[in-house]
């Protein structure tokens, strides 16, 4: 799948989409106003046109908008943009402990081929790793090597920081 240039999106995305790149720091939008912008419903049926208009304002300019929900948009400051990352490792965490809870239902694990015991195995660590590195503690543990470092780890230091607390 190629990725279409501005110039061949659906015309209603490309209307949002230069609407919504003219909102400031922290200004709001309402759904109405969208909805005028293109006489479509924006939470209906021109949902996915606002989706593409939202992640093209992402790409092309950095700009992240909050849902204030049933109301509109906002465009967050980069103070809000960081909770967003937080919001997003809770819900993994989330997603990998239920994931975890379905994949322990197996009932005949051993009357299951190799490769999908291996599967089975490789998975509940993955999720296991993503739901232990997830918890609020482990966040804050993190937070503070970071402080202590000033900067953004990479990835190695970053393992080995959980690995020394986990």
């Amino acid at each position: 799948m190629t990725k279409r240039t501005i110039q061949e999106l659906n015309i209603d995305s490309r209307t949002l989409y230069d609407r919504l790149v003219k909102i400031e720091n922290n200004e709001f939008i309402t759904y109405l106003a969208l909805t005028d912008t293109i006489d479509r419903n924006v939470q209906h049926e021109a949902r996915g046109n606002l989706n593409t208009a939202r992640n093209m304002a992402r790409r092309e300019h950095g700009i992240v908008f909050g849902v204030v929900m049933g109301e509109g948009l906002k465009r967050l400051k980069d103070e809000e943009i960081v909770g967003v990352g937080m919001k997003s490792v809770k819900a993994i965490g989330r997603a990998s402990r239920r994931a975890i809870g379905k994949l322990i239902c197996v009932k005949d694990f051993d009357n299951m081929p190799m490769n999908t015991q291996v599967k089975h195995n490789t998975m509940l660590s993955v999720l296991g790793v993503m739901s232990a590195i997830a918890k609020p503690k482990k966040i804050e543990a993190l937070e503070n090597v970071v402080a202590t470092a000033q900067k953004r780890l990479p990835l190695s230091k970053t393992l080995e920081a959980f690995s020394a607390r986990i």
